[in-house]
């Protein structure tokens, strides 16, 4: 095994401040640009006056900004960029600008309607992508039958660092400095939109700053690679984005409506397991017809779950395109881990049974589980062969088992725990999460334990960071989570209405496990997060008696 302690190679940067990371980047007489942006996906200028923006002080110009046709992905987005000596004078010339709009036909999208058309769509037929037995003799024949639905919004990345880029432009060539998750495609994108050769394209990686996602598109790069072209003379121009910037034009997590039903029998035991998701493809960013899901979304969390029933369908609903979707964090899996998380605690409750042995039961005994057994044709299985990295129900039964010992859930005392298990980048992670009473804000987060089985360890100081950064975020995610849009704009602006868990929201002490295997490494940054939102919801349910099935949680808890 190789050794679990190895140095922090860029730790000294971090605590000293001379870590490099996108806005630190300057150049002697570099020029800073702000754009004003269309506030609905598809839209364009109108008209506009740049009168009172010229007017500024410091204010060198206002270029008019490529127009983006679907699809939509890596691509500028359009508006008028104000170039100005400085930051300052960027924003205040951008925000002297007099524009209109044509917002064009995504206007009508509002996500309080198009909630209302998911849960329409999971309530009707769907399209079968896992079919095991025969559900419907089985529901038939059933003692009783549980069913649920669960509703979770679009997600923002908002990574700390705002996405900025600074670019030169010189004797034909473009170079390029930016906190990017992904180079190769700025690389290409960068070349296709200054009509060069990609051997003429020169990307240097800063640090993140954060990503989540976010700064794996190419927009903000190729944004300054174009005005340091129009600049032009080799000077370089930093295209900084506000908070705000962030928040109204990212790619967002998929919206999501889930409806799941179980057939019992007369001890039980789930006979038939029913799961319907209607949620907007990441396809839909490649193609803005596309309006379900491929077998790679919907191995996040639905055909690749471990199931004892003997009888099992699941399928995936229409869900139209109206704003930009892209990664985020662990993707789907977020809102499928917290339907299926919810919803075994839901059939414990029903059957009267520690949800602890509710799990184990729904997901049967240790085995690796074959493509028949599962019910599916395929498995894309995150691109991982299915024999090396196969689903393993014993592993998944393993961190359940640790995570509960941790605990104590067996000797609770009044304890009010939530219990969530979920596979994720062919990784296995299970959380218990405990609430108390709070005479301010119905509870608090005192504690809460994750065991994550990633296969061999390489670095396990940096997994023990993961689980405990994973576990944060997915608390913020449940609790706060999620943007709205009116006429196709997003309502939210920054952090004071786009919440994120704060020091009061998170446990007092968070205790992590990692599993010491021997078996393939796989994903460590992702798998953290799916389960935590169902862990939360259930030990809410355990403390109060009230079933949270839609996020955020703190919409119906009122605070």
């Amino acid at each position: 095994m190789a050794d679990p302690h190895l140095p922090l190679l860029d730790g000294m940067a971090y605590v000293t401040g001379t870590a490099q990371f996108g806005a630190d980047i300057h150049f002697p007489d570099m020029l800073v640009a702000m754009i004003v942006r269309p506030h609905v996906v598809g839209g364009r200028l109108a008209k506009y006056d740049a009168t009172a923006a010229l007017a500024v002080a410091g204010v060198k110009q206002v270029i008019a900004m490529p127009v983006p046709t679907p699809p939509w992905l890596f691509q500028p987005w359009g508006g008028l960029a104000i170039v100005a000596d400085n930051t300052w004078a960027a924003m205040k010339g951008r925000a002297a600008l007099d524009v209109t709009w044509d917002h064009g036909p995504n206007a009508s999208y509002n996500s309080d309607a198009y909630r209302d058309e998911l849960l329409a769509s999971v309530r009707g037929p769907g399209t079968t992508y896992r079919d095991l037995g025969n559900i419907d003799t089985a529901f038939a024949a059933a003692a009783r039958t549980v069913e649920a639905e669960y509703l979770v919004p679009h997600l923002s990345q908002s990574p700390m660092e705002p996405l900025v880029a600074v670019a030169r432009f010189e004797n034909g060539q473009a170079e390029v400095w930016a906190p990017t998750q992904n180079p190769q495609q700025n690389r290409t994108d960068v070349a296709k939109l200054l009509g060069i050769s990609e051997d003429k394209v020169t990307i240097h990686v800063t640090l993140l700053g954060g990503g989540f996602g976010r700064k794996s598109k190419s927009d903000f790069v190729v944004e300054a690679a174009y005005l340091a072209k129009q600049v032009g003379q080799g000077r370089a121009v930093r295209v900084q984005w506000t908070r705000e910037d962030e928040i109204k034009h990212g790619y967002y997590n998929a919206v999501n409506a889930q409806r799941l039903r179980a057939a019992l029998d007369d001890k039980g035991a789930v006979t038939a397991w029913h799961h319907k998701t209607a949620f907007t493809p990441i396809g839909g960013t490649f193609n803005e017809k596309a309006d379900t899901p491929s077998a790679d979304d919907l191995q996040q969390g639905v055909t690749d779950v471990a199931l004892a029933a003997p009888n099992v369908r699941a399928e995936s609903c229409r869900a139209a395109v109206h704003t930009r979707i892209g990664w985020y964090r662990s993707v789907y899996n977020i809102f499928h881990a917290f339907a299926v998380g919810s919803f075994i605690d839901e059939i414990a409750h029903a059957r009267g049974a520690d949800p602890r042995e509710t799990w184990l039961d729904v997901i049967g005994p240790a085995r690796k589980m074959s493509l028949v057994e599962l019910g599916i044709s395929k498995l894309p299985n995150y691109g991982e062969e299915l024999a090396r990295h196969p689903v393993d129900a014993g592993r998944l039964r393993n961190v359940i088992e640790r995570v509960t010992d941790m605990s104590g859930w067996s000797n609770r005392k009044g304890r009010a725990l939530g219990l969530a298990a979920h596979r994720s980048f062919v990784a296995y992670t299970a959380v218990v999460v405990s609430v108390v009473p709070d005479p301010v804000r119905v509870f608090r987060i005192d504690n809460a334990w994750i065991s994550m089985d990633a296969g061999m360890i390489i670095n396990k100081d940096r997994v023990h960071a993961q689980l405990e950064g994973g576990l944060i975020m997915g608390i913020s995610n449940a609790l706060y989570g999620g943007v709205t849009m009116t006429n196709g704009a997003t309502d939210q602006t920054n952090f004071r209405d786009m919440r994120v868990a704060r020091m009061r929201d998170v446990p007092r002490k968070i205790h992590t496990d990692v599993v010491v295997s021997t078996e393939p490494p796989s994903g460590v940054g992702e798998p953290p997060v799916p389960p935590v939102s169902a862990a939360l919801a259930n030990a809410l349910f355990a403390l109060t008696g009230t079933r949270l099935r839609e996020v955020p949680f703190a919409k119906a808890l009122r605070f």
